[in-house]
């Protein structure tokens, strides 16, 4: 029998290595199991193939193969490499790809170029990555802001987000909702799953916080917290690391006065800061690492996405009821009067899908 010698040291480093080199699809804790007992093997491997090496070139008698093997942190690392490739950036990217599904949102060009910058800095791995990369989204209802935030989860983790509605957390007590219950009061050993459970064995997630201006400043608080920390404490002692997470926060605040500001001039830049702190603390932005502005949606982009829409749908239909008769498209003469009668400036995009839908069962009715 041949032993491996681990000591606690060396097991603190499998965690630690492990959670390095993860990506989606491996868990914790299967992810440092996992890697021990590959490099266990592996170790053991190098060890008889060294010794049968030194065999065969000596003249010296043969040489025994230890009875123990030492497992040390440059082997793990080896290993961890070929176990766990894919890019360092522990986010499955394809940029041309995730380029083109992001390209489905209309007139936010500059908004996406902003994005796909983000990603390939953080796919450099420069740094240490202790806190998770925040982005606020800042703009008009219906603009696409959740929608990104969608995308982005279903491209980069094959998954959905993490999403908190933060109008559900616009009281003092919601806070526990997300942290649970104190020791002490009721409710403090229900064993109901708190919304950052999923962190503790898959810590590369998106996560949206959809309206966070509605928040309760309490629940704003927290977040400043984890922004900064890196973590997060729940009240039954436990903690989350949120370090690999991505979390986008969108807002409606501020918007009746920078619908005409967009841009990104310096004055710009202060003006949306200006009219966000209206319902935000300058100390809480100021843990954005990029707040992004959305244009609004006009008359002309409203009919683009009304039209792609319809082209959309219409595929979809046709593709499991070939024998409905719709159009592939739409002309433009429909597409006007549409616009005509729907758009309302307030409500961004909003309208369209319910306007196209309606208007595909008119057309079979």
């Amino acid at each position: 029998d041949r032993k491996i010698n681990l000591t606690d040291e060396i097991l603190a480093a499998v965690v630690d290595i492990a959670n390095q080199y993860h990506k989606p699809g491996m868990h914790r804790p299967d992810n440092a199991i996992t890697l021990l007992d590959r490099a266990m093997a592996c170790t053991l491997v190098d060890t008889i193939y060294n010794v049968n090496k030194i065999n065969k070139n000596s003249a010296l008698p043969n040489t025994t193969l230890p009875s123990m093997t030492v497992l040390n942190e440059r082997q793990l690392k080896s290993v961890a490499k070929r176990l766990m490739t894919g890019n360092s950036s522990k986010y499955s990217v394809d940029f041309d790809d995730l380029t083109k599904k992001l390209n489905r949102i209309r007139n936010q060009d500059h908004v996406i170029k902003n994005i796909i910058d983000i990603l390939k800095r953080q796919e450099l791995d420069l740094f240490p990555k202790v806190k998770p990369y925040v982005i606020m989204f800042s703009g008009p209802t219906g603009t696409g802001k959740t929608e990104i935030a969608k995308i982005l989860a279903k491209e980069l983790t094959n998954t959905k987000p993490i999403t908190l509605t933060m109008t559900e957390y616009s009281d003092k007590e919601s806070i526990n909702r997300i942290i649970g219950v104190q020791k002490g009061y009721e409710g403090a050993n229900s064993k109901m799953e708190l919304p950052f459970d999923v962190l503790r064995t898959n810590p590369y997630q998106i996560i949206l916080l959809d309206e966070f201006e509605k928040c309760h400043n309490n629940v704003k608080m927290l977040f400043m917290n984890i922004f900064d920390e890196g973590e997060l404490k729940t009240n039954q002692g436990v903690t989350i690391d949120f370090s690999k997470t991505i979390i986008i926060a969108t807002t409606n605040a501020g918007q009746s006065t920078t619908k005409q500001a967009l841009g990104f001039c310096a004055d710009n830049a202060d003006k949306l800061i200006a009219n966000l702190s209206t319902s935000f603390k300058k100390e809480l932005l100021n843990r954005f690492l990029d707040i992004i502005q959305f244009n609004p949606i006009d008359k002309i982009c409203y009919g683009e996405i009304m039209r792609d829409y319809y082209e959309a749908q219409v595929a979809k239909i046709k593709a499991t009821k070939p024998k409905i008769a719709l159009k592939s498209s739409i002309d433009d003469a429909t597409i006007e009067h549409l616009v005509a009668t729907t758009y309302e400036e307030d409500f961004g995009a909003r309208p369209a899908i319910k306007t196209i839908t309606k208007y595909i069962e008119d057309q079979l009715l």
